[in-house]
Formats: structure tokens, sequence, C-alpha cells
């Protein structure tokens, strides 16, 4: 998931940050390096990884295999930007230390804090921030013991986009957001390419029983054509509001150096009528008019006090300590001061973002520069005599090992709101509401009882950590599901069945044999295989997450080049099963049963133990596809080194939908989608009598690949 309004304030510094280019020779890969790299200048991530991709296989360039990882790093594709951050950390010139601390800060997100920590402290030999960051790694248990204080709802306002920054407002909330108009089908203004959709400002009142009312965008001036939000308001003496809009001059984006569009404060009045009116350029001490011809830095993520007398924003003008730092200005009558730097015991050499200021004077913002579980944590500081207090880590629930920001409070500190980006949400950014328990039931045993999970020899373990199950065997380089494999993973299914509350992620690993980068397609498709089949049984396709990880994570010594036997290598070879949610209930726990199964053989060393209900059911020799199942059929062509005209015409004469693919093994011509099997097949004899040698149908489930093959859904009935 993409966490949208970090990505856009932080990526205007780090195009400072060049990676050192090897030109190649070949012609081809010269011009599509040229527009990749265009790509990925504009941000459009999604974009130039294919062509990097692509490019791969005709050249092995170290620079292109550091822009998939930082690709992959800024559209929180953690998975993918770890796989390759590992093919070039070794190779890293020596005037590029930033990205062992991406590769650290990639680690920590994906639960890896045990290698981060090396990271960090290897970066720290040239900047103190990663000392520092090493800390986090070292206190992850201590953030976590407030877990069962509170409970936690995801807001069904969510969507797959970006929902972020809530404010409260009129017995409701305030947001920013990139969705789309859900009315209408389609982005509300902008690019088409709804992944970079420019934000509006929305409203939802609350309802009864945490429901809430449809986001509708904010009426009258403050939603315009591009970037609006996120928004502050404050209601004394009247109700005001400053927002972050893109800045202009002279009717004009106003640019960066490097050429990053910039960002600036506006204000806004609220009418009874319920628009907002009066939009104007906010100004300090008269002189920001005289700046913006000449600006380039930016200001953004504005909190007013309760009073209307101090502002906090986010800005990486020049003079700060890191890449943003949190400023403050105070009112002069008619304006307000010039900017204050809160100072280095609040800003870092990393990003502080999202200032929100409490009535009781309390400041809280997120940061990824103070030691944390990882990613943007929440923190909270006060003022005293004459400088702020050390920052706190809000710890869990309120901070995860994503990106966790944007807090906002009721005005007794019992109940409110923060942004996310941790698994298990809808989309990009999500906006969870969250309130205290009572002190008995926060404190122990009580809890349980109250918002835990109820079964006799239940005890917790923590979030993340492998349930355990039966070796899942799969044949050598093949991802299908044996029947064996499927009364292992009933037992699964009933224990998600048990706990409804639950999400799961389903890891696949392989050992060290054969291609890293096959292993890593072979580990994805198993996973995906496990996760079809807990789709077939009825466990909803939102409750589980796949996760390839290659040979990246071996129990044993036994990695590339090293002689061992079958034995040691099988257990390498693994899939296994973490929750990594658990809806309602704000915590690091999850329900496992304390004893093992009676008829379960005993586990090899290093072989988790099977926590799963003892009653099982037989797998039966066919299932039906689940209620609503649809599935549609490409026929691949394929692979070529290379498809010329003479080729392609060949088969788009068949005057069928047609396309051309890259994979790790060449080039691949595909036809369809067809609607099902039989006519799939029809295309599939019709290649082949115009020549096509080598031929496959791929299942596809919505978009995806499935992990289910067509002899699979024929014995379903599928046809």
């Amino acid at each position: 998931m993409r966490t949208f309004f970090l990505q856009y304030i932080t990526l205007c510094l780090l195009l400072c940050n060049s990676i050192a280019v090897v030109y190649p020779q070949d012609a081809t890969v010269k011009k599509m390096l040229k527009q990749a790299n265009g790509y990925f200048d504009a941000y459009a991530y999604e974009q130039a990884i294919p062509i990097y991709r692509d490019i791969l296989l005709r050249d092995n360039l170290f620079e292109v295999k550091l822009k998939l990882a930082e690709a992959y790093r800024f559209i929180n594709d953690y998975d993918k930007a770890e796989y390759w951050y590992r093919q070039i950390i070794a190779q890293l010139p020596a005037d590029q230390p930033v990205h062992k601390l991406n590769f650290a800060r990639v680690l920590q997100s994906n639960g890896n804090c045990g290698e981060a920590k090396k990271w960090f402290v290897e970066y720290g030999r040239s900047d103190a921030l990663g000392t520092e960051l090493a800390k986090g790694c070292d206190m992850v248990e201590q953030l976590n013991e407030h877990a069962y204080d509170y409970e936690v709802w995801l807001l069904p306002l969510n969507t797959k986009y970006a929902e972020f920054a809530p404010v409260l407002f009129n017995d409701g909330i305030l947001f920013s957001s990139n969705r789309q108009d859900i009315m209408k089908g389609k982005p509300a203004k902008g690019k088409k390419d709804a992944a970079n959709q420019y934000l509006d400002l929305y409203y939802s009142k609350r309802q009864p029983g945490n429901a809430y009312t449809p986001p509708q965008a904010l009426k009258g001036g403050v939603n315009s054509q591009f970037n609006d939000g996120p928004m502050s308001v404050c209601t004394f003496p009247d109700t005001t509001a400053i927002f972050t809009r893109n800045a202009f001059f002279n009717g004009k984006k106003q640019r960066s150096e490097t050429g990053a569009l910039l960002l600036s404060l506006y204000t806004a009045k609220y009418l009874p009528d319920g628009k907002w009116t009066n939009v104007g350029k906010f100004k300090y001490n008269n002189v920001e008019d005289e700046l913006d011809n000449t600006r380039t830095y930016s200001m953004t993520h504005p909190s007013i006090s309760d009073d209307g007398q101090t502002l906090y924003f986010v800005s990486d003008m020049e003079g700060g300590f890191g890449g943003t730092d949190i400023y403050l200005c105070t009112r002069l009558d008619s304006t307000w001061s010039r900017p204050v730097n809160l100072g280095p015991q609040v800003n870092t050499a990393g990003n502080e973002l999202f200032p929100y200021i409490h009535a009781d004077g309390t400041l809280y913002f997120a940061s990824n520069g103070h030691p944390g579980l990882g990613g943007l944590d929440i923190f909270y500081t006060n003022y005293g005599r004459k400088t702020w207090i050390e920052p706190v880590n809000m710890g869990a629930p309120f901070n995860s090992n994503r990106d966790d920001f944007g807090l906002a409070l009721s005005p007794d500190k019992q109940w409110g709101y923060f942004t996310s980006n941790r698994p298990g949400g809808f989309g990009s950014d999500d906006i969870y509401f969250f309130s205290s328990l009572p002190a008995e039931d926060a404190a122990g045993q009580d809890a349980k009882e109250s918002v835990a999970f109820q079964q006799p020899a239940i005890t917790n373990t923590l979030l993340n950590e492998a349930l355990g199950m039966n070796k899942i065997r799969f044949k050598p380089g093949d991802w299908n599901l044996t029947s064996d494999a499927g009364k292992e993973l009933d037992k699964l299914v009933n224990y998600m069945n048990d706990w409804p509350e639950i999400r799961v992620e389903i890891g696949a690993h392989t050992d060290a044999r054969g291609n890293d980068f096959a292993n890593m397609e072979i580990s994805i498709k198993r996973a995906e295989a496990v996760r079809e089949y807990l789709m077939l049984k009825g466990i909803s396709p939102a409750r589980v997450m796949t996760k390839g990880y290659g040979e990246q994570q071996l129990l044993n010594h036994c990695a590339n080049g090293v002689e061992c036997p079958d034995e040691l290598h099988q257990q390498n070879d693994r899939i296994e099963v973490k929750v990594i949610f658990i809806q309602g209930v704000a915590g690091l726990s999850v329900p496992q049963q304390t004893e093992m199964p009676a008829e379960q053989p005993a586990q090899p060393e290093n072989q988790p133990v099977l926590v799963a209900p003892v009653a099982v059911p037989e797998l039966e020799e066919s299932v039906l596809p689940p209620q609503g199942a649809t599935y549609s059929y490409k026929v691949f062509i394929g692979p070529y080194k290379n498809v010329d005209n003479d080729t392609y015409y060949t088969f788009a004469e068949l005057n069928t939908a047609i396309d051309l693919q890259y994979t790790p093994e060449g080039m691949m011509i595909v036809l369809g989608p067809y609607a099902s099997i039989a006519e799939s097949e029809e295309f599939e004899k019709l290649a082949k009598e115009r020549g096509a040698k080598k031929t496959r149908i791929t299942v596809y489930s919505g978009s995806e690949p499935s992990s289910m093959t067509v002899k699979q859904l024929k014995k379903m009935g599928v046809k």
C-alpha cells in the first residue's frame, strides 16, 4: 500500500540524491532506460517498473536494479523492494551509503528488525541517524506494552485509494483523499491514473454504531483542480481553516530547484450553509507575496491551536535539521510571525510530518527520524520552560512497522482517529478509529472477556509469529497443491472460521537451490495457491495476504553454493502462516491452543508446532468454486527471444485481443482474455494451427493470475 502524501512531500527531497549511472551500450536499452528514468523522475513508478524489468532481460545493469529497489520502496511494495536491494547491497559504491539506510527501513517494515538493526548500525558509520534508528529495534517489546489498552476499528468509509489526516469537525471528520468519484465510477478530477490522482477534501458525519455517512467533497472553493489537503480547523472566534494546496504564482505552478511541485498553505472561512469561502494564500509577517516568485520550499500539514493563536506546519525550507521539519507561527493581530523551527528535540535528520496540537498543549507528530517500530511513528511532546521535552513514542496500537500518522484526539483523549498503511486495510492509507478501554479491561484477564477471544486452553502469542502447521509439500519448481496439502489447509480454514476477527499472511519460502529470481516467482505462486484454496473453502480474500520470500529467509546455513543434504534444504522449503491483523482488537496478540493436537507427529528442529483445531474433515475429492467466483482465461504463446512483426501478425490475424508480455523466460504473445475455458481452448487450437509450438492457458481471477489450473476447474465442473 502507498502512503500517498508522505511520498509526495519527501520525494521533492530525494531527487537531490542521484543514483550513479552506468550507461548501456545497446541503443534499444538506452532508449528504454531514458523512458523509464523519465517516469521515475516524474514519480510514476508503476509505469517505470515494468520497463526496468524489461531492460534487465537485455542488460544486467546495477543502476536498473537499484532503481527497481527504490521504485518498489516508494510505492510501499516492501517485499519486492527487499528482493532488489539484496541484489545490489553488496556492490553499493562507497559514496552512496544512503541506500543502506533505505534497505534497513525496508527490512524493518517487513518485520525483520534483527537484520535491519545491522544495516542501521552500518549506515551509522557515516551518519548518526543510523545509530539512532537502530535503537528502535531494541524497543519493540517496550512499545507493545499498552497494545491492549485500546480498541481499534477500520473506518467503513475507507476505499482502495488513500484516506488520511482526519480532523474532528461538526460531529464527524474532515479528511483528505485521492479517491474516485464513487457515484460516477471515475476519478473526481485530474489524472485518469488513480494511483497518481490529485487530493480533495471530504466530510463524513459519524452515526450511531460506529457508522458514517457517505463522504462528500467539501463545498465552496477549497477543492481545486489540483491537490487540496490536509486541513486544520479553528472555531474561535469563527470557523476558519488552514489547508494545503499546490503553490501558484501569477497562475503558474511553483517548482523547486529540482523541478518538484511546491506546496503552500491557504486559508478559508466556513459559512452556515456548509460552504467554504474567502480562500486566500496564508501570509506570515505580510511578506509571503514578496517571496512567492523566488520561494523554493514547501509549506504543508497545518495544525492550528484551538484559540487560533499558534500555527504548526511542516516545511523543507533552508536551515532545518533534516528532510522536513516542524515550524510554528504565532498570530500578530492581522498577520502571523515568521516561522520558528521547533529545534533538535523535535526535528531530526529524518522527516517530521503531520503535527497535531491538542487543546491541552500536547504536540503530536509523525517521524521516521526518532527510534520506533518502523516507517513513520506517532510521537508526542510538550513545551517545557525553554524548550520542547524529549518526544515519546506512542507505541502500539497507534504505531506499527509501517507508516502511522495523522492523529486526531477527542478533548478528553479517550477516543480519536489516526492514519496507517499497515496490513489489513482497504487500500493505500486508511483511517482508523480508536477508543480507550476501561482500566480493568486494559489491565489483564478481564480484557479477554470483553474484547478478545473466548475458547478453552487459549494463550497469547505475538502478532507476526508463525502459526504452526505440518509441512505443506510441493514438487520441485511446482506450485500446485496436493491432496495432503489440502488436508492440512483445511485445519487453517477451521481455525479462521473459529476466529473471524483475524487476517493472515501466507508466506511461501523456497530453499536456495536453483535461480534466485525463479525461486522468488515460485514462492509467490505457491502463496497464491494457498490463498486460492482458502477462498474456495469460503474464506474472504480480504482476510488473506500473500508474500513470496523466495530464498531470503533460510532457517539454516544452506545458502547459495553451500553443499547440504536434501533434508536440510527441505527445512527451508516451507509455507508459514502469520496473523497480521485482529479486527476490533488493538494488540499484538492472537489466540493459540496451548497444546499440540495428539495425532500430530513430532516436528523436526526449526519446524513450528501445529496450532489448529484437531477435528478436521477430510478434503473432498471435488469442491465447488465459491458462489460468485468468476475466472477468465488467456492463451500464452512462447517464450520467444524476440517477437518480430511477422510472428506477431501471424496471431493478430486471428482477430482476437493480443498483447506482448515479458517474463524471465523471454517474450510471450498473449491472446485473450476469454470468458470460458472452451473459448480459450479454441483459440489455443487455432494458434497451434498457425505454428505455435509452445502454448498454455492461464487462469485469471480478476486482473491477477490465479493458482487454479484449467484441469482443476474442469474437475469442479467449470467449462
